[in-house]
């Protein structure tokens, strides 16, 4: 794919991904990580602190998706973004000196489920 990208549009930048890398991000289940999901464990393998912005799980309602344009995802993205959303606590909770949740909380009513660092906004 990336030669027949490459043949369609030569001026466009295109980067690959080392496959150790990925072997990495995918390591665990996941097994269709989202461009985020690969950005966060970027930046967790290059910066010193990495503060999260959206991957919001019950963002329907609240906001739009994304925050360029108003997509709206197809149900497979976001059961994909149900799977996604636990092994981003998880991380948060392996890196708690490093990474950092800074979106409000939309989890629930209760607040019970907030990632650390989030603030409510039902409180």
């Amino acid at each position: 794919e990336y030669l027949t990208r490459r043949r369609e549009k030569p001026s466009q930048k295109l980067y690959g991904v080392d496959p150790r890398f990925y072997k990495r991000v995918v390591k665990g289940g996941f097994t269709h990580p989202t461009n985020g999901f690969f950005g966060i464990k970027l930046a967790l393998e290059l910066c010193k602190c990495v503060r999260l912005y959206g991957f919001v799980r019950n963002w329907n309602g609240y906001m739009t998706y994304h925050y360029h344009d108003d997509y709206v995802p197809r149900r497979s993205q976001a059961n994909r973004d149900g799977v996604e959303y636990p092994m981003i606590v998880k991380l948060l909770e392996q890196h708690k000196r490093r990474l950092f949740y800074m979106h409000p909380c939309i989890a629930d009513s209760t607040c019970e489920d907030c990632p650390r660092g989030a603030e409510c906004v039902h409180k």
